[in-house]
């Protein structure tokens, strides 16, 4: 039926962060009036901003949070095999720190680092290629009907990470061969011990994003069903987004996924129903988040509440158009659903909520 290319291409010259070439492709193809597919391709970019560039440098006391030399800590990391090595070679390097397997850094918990926090003028662009594709049926049969489904795709580098000292320590003894930059953002003293550190933005953060997301909405008229009469009409929207992957990193290798926990639950889906005749119109909504781990990683061992329950939140609104001004009023959750115990953040928080407004056209 019909066939539609389109295509974008920019190149980007930022003086500080350097050039990019961004650029877009997509294709739309209707097959049939009632079958469409749909694609995308895309490579995209953000610029650092002038504070991530240039922001002032302070020093002040502080602490590091955590030293991956430090003997609670010499057997963790993505890669203990990897830390252990580093911290062995370096302090077999400094025969003044001691024993590595006595090691105790004592910034860790106090404030005993020189902790300098500012702008980094070597910042680079942070990029990202997305691929979308899906399809779109609207069937001759049930006239008012669409259905929409899309696969989305997302990698992104280079990301603009706030690095903290603990970010920049992990990354040194993390990784194999140590990259010199990463490493010379910290010094220790004569015991070993950080006695300064640099907090800043850092090109190093990772995401890695797989999902699809749904749409059905079917509109008709009311009467359809009583005799053609003049009933009104009835909108019903169904959105349901579905992530089989959410992998972020930093430092760009401890990468930590959050897919399917209650910071990225597998399936958000939201109903609208709106009933519209005349000046009226009304419309019922459910917003639903499904019953998720609050990590991957967590068990009744760990955490004595590891699973949240499913929460569900009801709204309701009206409004009346008397033409030139119109009024509306609605209660938002309004069957006062809490958040998942023992979370404050899986669901409202703010309980019942009404609300009316009016506008006017002049």
């Amino acid at each position: 039926q019909a066939l539609e290319l389109s295509g974008s291409y920019r190149f980007v010259d930022h003086s500080i962060a350097g050039e990019e070439n961004v650029w877009g492709a997509g294709l739309r193809w209707q097959v049939t009036p009632s079958v469409t597919l749909r694609a995308s391709r895309s490579r995209n970019f953000r610029a650092p901003t002038l504070d991530q560039l240039f922001a002032p440098a302070t020093t002040a006391l502080g602490s590091i949070s955590v030293d991956p030399c430090d003997a609670d800590r010499i057997n963790g990391g993505p890669n203990p095999a990897v830390r252990l090595a580093n911290c062995q070679a370096e302090f077999a390097a400094n025969p003044s720190y001691g024993p590595l397997e006595d090691f105790q850094d004592p910034a860790e918990n106090f404030n005993t680092a020189l902790i300098t926090t500012g702008g980094n003028p070597d910042l680079r662009n942070e990029v990202s290629d997305t691929w979308t594709w899906g399809i779109v049926l609207q069937p001759q049969a049930v006239p008012g009907l669409t259905i929409i489904a899309d696969r989305i795709e997302v990698d992104l580098k280079d990301g603009l990470s706030a690095f903290s000292p603990q970010n920049f320590l992990e990354t040194c003894y993390d990784s194999s061969p140590q990259p010199a930059d990463i490493c010379s953002r910290f010094t220790r003293d004569s015991t070993g011990a950080i006695v300064a550190a640099q907090s800043t933005t850092y090109n190093a953060g990772l995401v890695r994003f797989r999902g699809e997301t749904y749409n059905i909405h079917y509109a008709f008229p009311v009467g359809r069903l009583f005799g053609d009469r003049d009933l009104g009409r009835l909108d019903l929207l169904l959105e349901s987004t579905h992530v089989s992957l959410l992998e972020t990193s930093v430092t760009g290798f401890d990468r930590t996924r959050t897919d399917g926990t209650t910071v990225q639950p597998d399936w958000v889906t939201r109903l609208d129903a709106t009933y519209t005749r005349g000046p009226w119109r009304a419309t019922y909504s459910v917003y639903h988040l499904p019953s998720q781990p609050i990590s991957r990683t967590d068990t009744i061992e760990t955490n004595p509440n590891p699973v949240l329950e499913s929460n569900t939140r009801h709204s309701i609104s009206a409004e009346y158009d008397f033409g030139r001004y119109a009024v509306r009023a609605g209660v938002i959750n309004f069957t006062d659903e809490e958040p998942s115990y023992p979370s404050r953040s899986y669901g409202d928080i703010l309980g019942r909520q009404y609300y009316v407004g009016v506008r006017a056209r002049f």
